[in-house]
């Protein structure tokens, strides 16, 4: 599960965070990963296209295991 608490923003994160890039990260990682109780937001916020592909990713999370 992803500790949503303990991720940083950036001030001004959540106000650029509606793109359509964010939207489809998000909905690509979404079957892959446990955000436990987060909102919506938060979810966009890790999977924010300006990242190159999010700070979430099945990859990343699989090699972790």
């Amino acid at each position: 599960m992803i500790d949503t608490a303990a991720v940083p923003y950036l001030s001004g994160a959540r106000e650029a965070v509606r793109d359509g890039g964010t939207r489809r990260n998000l909905d690509w990682v979404a079957p892959h990963a446990d955000f436990g109780r987060a909102d919506e937001e938060t979810r966009l916020l890790l999977a924010n296209a300006q990242t190159s592909g999010g700070c979430c990713s099945p990859e990343r999370s699989r090699a972790r295991r």
